[in-house]
């Protein structure tokens, strides 16, 4: 991912996610996230490609902190608005930004302090055609070069798609998870070590 894909990524984002990040500033803010993930040491992304249009993205998060510092320097005042505009509109995320904030990387119930799949999205015409398996397997061998054991991700309890899709994918369900107020299943990944090499 560079950031040439990042209005791209931002608009499959917003079209394929349940997300606060709606409208067009929603669209800048997910594309001043994406540009923070591409310039700081925390984090990946890769992007799938079809006629100069892109298909598909995932990212892998390790250094959650490092995203955050790099986007609040940036965009300080941008960030203090929508975070504002989202408490209003739903309070009850004040105790888990507070927690996010506080405790960046312990949002998931891995053992792992790790490695985190998020988010993967597809575009809908694009599905079924090995686009995710491709993407998913560019963040496993990244995971893997980088030391991790494993990627750890949460999804949705009632995304169907998503949960099939990882447990095709060899992640097992670990627990679930409550972020203010909505629960989430948690999954792992191992990375076996290939002794051959």
């Amino acid at each position: 991912m560079t950031h040439e894909h990042v209005l791209a990524v931002a608009r499959l984002h917003q079209e394929n996610l349940s997300s606060p990040f709606q409208g067009r500033p929603g669209r800048e803010l997910l594309c001043n996230y994406y540009a923070a993930l591409i310039d700081s040491s925390g984090a990946v992304g890769f992007v799938a490609i079809e006629r100069q249009e892109v298909l598909g993205f995932i990212c892998g998060i390790f250094n959650p902190q490092d995203i955050k510092i790099s986007f609040l320097k940036k965009h300080p005042r941008r960030m203090l608005t929508w975070g504002s505009l989202l408490v209003i509109s739903r309070p009850g995320l004040i105790v888990d930004l507070s927690s996010r904030l506080v405790h960046p990387g312990q949002n998931s119930l891995s053992q792992s302090p790790g490695y985190e799949l998020r988010p993967i999205v597809v575009a809908p015409a694009a599905r079924g055609g090995g686009v995710g398996r491709a993407l998913l397997q560019a963040l496993l061998e990244d995971a893997a070069s980088r030391g991790f054991d494993c990627i750890h991700l949460i999804t949705e309890i009632d995304n169907e798609a998503a949960i099939r899709f990882y447990q095709n994918n060899n992640f097992q369900r670990i627990g679930q998870l409550d972020r203010g107020g909505q629960i989430y299943f948690c999954y792992e990944h191992p990375l076996l070590v290939n002794h051959d090499t």
